[in-house]
C-alpha cells in the first residue's frame, strides 16, 4: 500500500469514528435527536424534583447547600434561589439570617438573592 494511500484510509477511519462518536453522543437516530427525557415522560413513582410538589422540599436543599461548607456549591445555591423570585418567599427569613456569613463574596451573593426575591415579591403585589 502506498504512503498516500495509507494516509487517506488512516483519515478516513479517524473522520468515521468521530462523526460516529458525535452522533450518538447528541442522540440522532432517536425520535428526537438531543432529547432524554422530559418531565412528562417520568415513570411514575420517580422523584422529580421540579414538580412543584417538591417545591418546599426544593428550597430545604438550597438552604442546606447554603449552609454548608463547600463555597462553591454555596454560591451556586444563593444564585438558584435568587432566581426563583417570589417562589422563594417562605425561605426569605432564613436566608435574611444568613447575610452576616464569614465569607464575603458568599454574603454579597446572599444579599444580592434577598434583594432579588424582594423586589420580584413587590412586582407581583
Amino acid at each position: 500500500m502506498s504512503k498516500q494511500a495509507f494516509k487517506f484510509t488512516m483519515l478516513s477511519a479517524g473522520l468515521l469514528s468521530l462523526f460516529s462518536s458525535v452522533t450518538l453522543l447528541s442522540g440522532c437516530g432517536q425520535d428526537r435527536p438531543g432529547v432524554r427525557i422530559t418531565e412528562s415522560e417520568q415513570p411514575e413513582g420517580v422523584y422529580n424534583p421540579l414538580a412543584e410538589e417538591n417545591h418546599s422540599q426544593r428550597l430545604d436543599n438550597l438552604i442546606g447547600t447554603i449552609k454548608g461548607e463547600d463555597p462553591g456549591r454555596a454560591f451556586m445555591a444563593i444564585g438558584a434561589i435568587g432566581r426563583l423570585g417570589a417562589k422563594a418567599e417562605p425561605k426569605l427569613e432564613e436566608l435574611r439570617a444568613l447575610q452576616d456569613h464569614p465569607d464575603e463574596n458568599l454574603a454579597a451573593a446572599i444579599k444580592k438573592a434577598v434583594a432579588d426575591i424582594e423586589a420580584d415579591i413587590a412586582k407581583n403585589q
